[in-house]
């Protein structure tokens, strides 16, 4: 049988590449680092607010004298680039939304050697500004892991560099709020239900409120570009599907609407509207309610071709078309697999979330085919689909908040 990988950060690389993200962070985001001091040696568990695709940066530079080891979605790794960053930072890779047991046993490995491990309990950045969901189930795995437990709560990452937006920044100002929440005898002796709302308040982040209290801006010219990827209806006209980001501002194809996203990232229109959020919070949150009131109806059903691949180690082979459909209870591809019909569902309750990616895709774990990629003709539909599989998550485990 052979050896389990072994993670461990390339020291000299390691040290090089935090010198220049620290340079960049203080130099265009004024970074700010508050909270107290953690301990300088021994295994310590990090866990941290995901707003950002800048988060890596930022948690490493709130965190120093460590050489801290990130639990990174393991589809990232198939990118050469991404690949060879997460080597020289010793990254663990692990499937997103799914139990991993090859990567929760190299992170106890770790810890047992004295190492700093950090993740997102969210599994995935921030689309509107608040925290995605957390499973439960890391209650166990840091009561398991028995380290001391610190926590980094970030802001700002989510205007500089979000999800929708990755590779065009706006600089502004980031913070990063560093403490220690859990002592091991503390994990001795607290419920899982009491270490996970530890962990869910020492991490919890609302970047609009924030914004309004700290009075930060940001510099840009493509502040709103990309918001597409979020935001799917038109408050003005109702049309879905309609918007695209063009510069600082998010324009409705369908009625001409136009907002603006300011430098403290409120929307101003630019034209009269009937009516006007003012923050991307506001704009997601006013899309769950549209989604509320659509999956209460019995018939509520999204749907779309797709075709159904999988990695072969070198890239997604194709296996077939079928239909992709969304219900209230599970997602279901009913299709063509190698020439014969398969049926794969995946229900609500176990999927705390839909990995997405811009270029038109879904991908969902299925325990006989494993990772399953569903490639869909409209790219344009994933935003609603994304925010109507979490919602229905968060509604039938009772996690509504």
């Amino acid at each position: 049988m052979p050896k389990p990988p072994r993670y461990r950060p390339i020291p000299f690389l390691y040290d090089l590449l935090r010198a220049i993200g620290a340079a960049f962070l203080y130099l265009f985001c004024g970074f700010r680092r508050t909270g107290g001091k953690i301990p300088s040696d021994g295994p310590l568990l990090v866990v941290a607010s995901h707003q950002g695709m800048m988060d890596f940066m930022t948690v490493a530079e709130a965190l120093p004298g460590r050489r801290v080891q990130f639990i990174a979605t393991r589809r990232y790794f198939r990118n050469r680039l991404m690949r060879l960053f997460f080597r020289i930072d010793g990254a663990i890779p692990k499937t997103q939304f799914y139990p991993d047991p090859a990567g929760i046993a190299a992170v106890f490995r770790i810890l047992r050697e004295g190492g700093t491990v950090a993740l997102f309990p969210a599994g995935q950045t921030s689309v509107c500004g608040l925290p995605e969901t957390v499973s439960p189930v890391i209650a166990r795995l840091v009561k398991r892991a028995g380290a001391p437990v610190c926590a980094v709560r970030q802001h700002g990452g989510f205007y500089t560099l979000p999800r929708f937006r990755a590779h065009r920044f706006c600089f502004g100002r980031v913070e990063a709020e560093v403490s220690v929440i859990l002592t091991p005898k503390e994990l001795q002796t607290l419920s899982e239900g009491e270490i996970y709302r530890t962990l869910c308040d020492a991490i919890h982040f609302d970047e609009a409120a924030w914004q309004a209290r700290t009075g930060a801006r940001f510099r840009g010219r493509h502040r709103a570009e990309g918001l597409e990827n979020a935001l799917w209806c038109c408050p003005r006209c109702g049309t879905e599907f309609s918007l695209h980001g063009e510069g600082n501002d998010l324009i409705c194809g369908c009625c001409g609407n136009r907002a603006r996203l300011g430098s403290d990232m409120r929307f101003v229109p630019a034209m009269p509207a009937d009516h006007m959020l003012p923050t991307v919070t506001d704009w997601y949150l006013w899309q769950e309610e549209l989604l509320r009131a659509a999956t209460a109806a019995p018939e509520f059903r999204l749907e779309t071709e797709a075709e159904a691949l999988s990695w072969d180690g070198n890239g997604f082979a194709l296996h077939g078309t079928g239909q992709l459909l969304l219900t209230g209870s599970e997602i279901c591809y009913t299709g063509g697999w190698e020439g014969e019909s398969v049926t794969l569902k995946a229900r609500h309750e176990s999927l705390p979330g839909l990995t997405t990616a811009h270029g038109g895709y879904i991908e969902i774990y299925h325990d006989r085919y494993g990772l399953v990629r569903y490639r869909l003709p409209v790219a344009a539909v994933l935003p609603k689909w994304k925010q109507a599989q979490e919602y229905l998550h968060r509604q039938l485990t009772g996690d509504l908040g």
